[in-house]
């Protein structure tokens, strides 16, 4: 199944979806036919709130409940066996405690904070 990680939007368009993918620098456009496994960047989705008929009805929908009988795979295919990645090491980052703590009011610290980047050239 196609999986498509760091979504900012997602459009159906006939019998396709169109996917804009953020990457590093850019974003990419890419068209997939269902199924599909989309993973949104937290911040780009909103959620919908049911209406007052689906509140008032959801009592009597029936919510279909899918197993893993019901997807026919494999175990060798799925999970840490089917995972195609292979973790050599892992490690904890270092952090540097070599930072100044400076509490201000919040003009005064936003005005530091805009000095310090307009030294580095950012702003």
């Amino acid at each position: 199944m196609p999986q498509i990680t760091y979504c900012v939007s997602l459009e159906l368009n006939g019998d396709e979806f169109v996917l804009r993918r953020q990457q590093e620098d850019r974003y990419q456009l890419l068209r997939v036919k269902p199924p599909f496994l989309a993973t949104v960047i937290s911040g780009n989705s909103q959620p919908r709130y049911m209406n007052v008929k689906g509140i008032v009805n959801q009592e009597n929908i029936d919510v279909q409940k899918i197993t893993f009988e019901h997807l026919q795979l494999e175990a060798a295919s799925i999970g840490l066996k089917g995972s195609p990645t292979k973790v050599k090491t892992t490690f904890t980052k270092q952090h540097n405690s070599d930072r100044d703590l400076i509490e201000l009011p919040v003009a005064e610290a936003a005005n530091l904070i805009a000095q310090k980047l307009s030294e580095k050239h950012y702003i």
